[in-house]
């Protein structure tokens, strides 16, 4: 019996030795999470979403950075991701869209007034000393009847952090990246409405946002002297001061602007679960 008992218990330890090889050996898995929008449609606008091109020089691989600094769950000189980024990026821009109120056609291009189609010319994190990010998206606008591109833009989101002396886990990596996707797929919706598309409802609710669910995010709240002032974070519009946003944990570069005076640049440090606060006195021309 003793012997039955140690070779069930050897082939139970076997098997879970294995499953966990396998999960460290694995494709990272992203699931993109659209939140409450920053920008709202109030009228129906029917887009039907073209799967975006692969433009990577890495085009047609599940490869999206290396791995040169440890990874505690990752067993891999290399980052690789569940699916293809071309279906990943794709999928993000429908439920980004779907969010912010437009109609996404998923069957037939027939129902839709408009065909938005793009490129993804970068997609990679590099896991080293810092973790660099670099996304590169293209996207364009359609008439579905005439074929006349009505509107054309890019999202590039790029930048670096450094982990601390915890280091990285399969967890921490996706939730860099799924907040860096973020800012990119956010970026080219907001731009495309505000050019686009009038009127608008403008919806800021950071602090509530399923984004900022479980992501271990921190507070920038930016006031301006006089107040009012445009405000962009790492050169993405939020709207006017007063203003408090929800951020990954990293550096940001933030820009105030007001008419008939100077333009104010800082660059704040945003921590996790704590609020940053930054008060900018703008100067008259």
């Amino acid at each position: 019996m003793k012997n039955i008992n140690k070779k069930y218990g050897f082939i139970f330890f076997s098997l879970l030795f294995s499953l966990f090889l396998t999960s460290c050996t694995s494709p990272l898995k992203l699931n993109y999470m659209a939140g409450d929008a920053e920008i709202r449609m109030t009228s129906e606008v029917s887009i039907k979403v073209l799967t975006f091109k692969d433009a990577r020089t890495e085009a047609g691989t599940d490869e999206i950075g290396q791995i040169e600094a440890t990874v505690f769950d990752i067993e891999s000189s290399k980052l690789r991701l569940l699916g293809s980024v071309r279906d990943v990026i794709t999928d993000a821009i429908k439920k980004e869209l779907t969010s912010s109120g437009f109609k996404v056609v998923e069957v037939t291009g027939k129902e839709a007034t408009y065909l938005l189609e793009g490129e993804v010319v970068n997609f990679s994190l590099d896991i080293k000393e810092r973790d660099v990010v670099d996304i590169k998206i293209l996207a364009s606008l359609k008439d579905r009847a005439t074929g006349k591109v009505l509107w054309s833009g890019e999202s590039v989101v790029g930048g670096s952090r450094f982990v601390g002396v915890s280091g990285n886990t399969r967890t921490t990596i996706r939730e860099y990246l799924s907040a860096s996707l973020d800012k990119a797929i956010t970026k080219i919706i907001n731009d495309l409405a505000s050019e686009m598309f009038w009127p608008l409802e403008r919806v800021y609710k950071k602090e509530s946002t399923n984004k900022a669910q479980g992501l271990g995010l921190g507070k920038l709240q930016v006031n301006s002297v006089p107040s009012g002032g445009k405000l962009y974070v790492n050169d993405i519009y939020y709207g006017t001061t007063p203003m408090t946003l929800e951020l990954s944990p990293d550096i940001y570069k933030v820009e105030v602007k007001l008419n008939n005076h100077e333009e104010e640049i800082e660059k704040v440090s945003v921590r996790r679960a704590e609020t940053t606060e930054l008060l900018v006195e703008l100067r008259k021309d």
